[in-house]
């Protein structure tokens, strides 16, 4: 089902069955967001240039 089909049948609810449509879709929605934090660089790409030509003129 898409939501062009969906929507018409939205529009014919009262009000109050709309705003309770919208808000269980508002919760399984939130739920299925991953949620990406930045991770905290550990060396910067220099400081692992130079580890590695460290690594190979030994």
């Amino acid at each position: 089902m898409i939501a062009d089909t969906v929507y018409p049948i939205v529009k014919v609810l009262s009000i109050e069955e709309q705003i309770k449509l919208f808000d269980r879709l508002q919760k399984d929605l939130q739920g299925k967001q991953k949620i990406h934090k930045k991770r905290k660089q550990l060396v910067t790409d220099d400081e692992a240039r130079n580890y590695l030509i460290k690594l190979l003129v030994k």
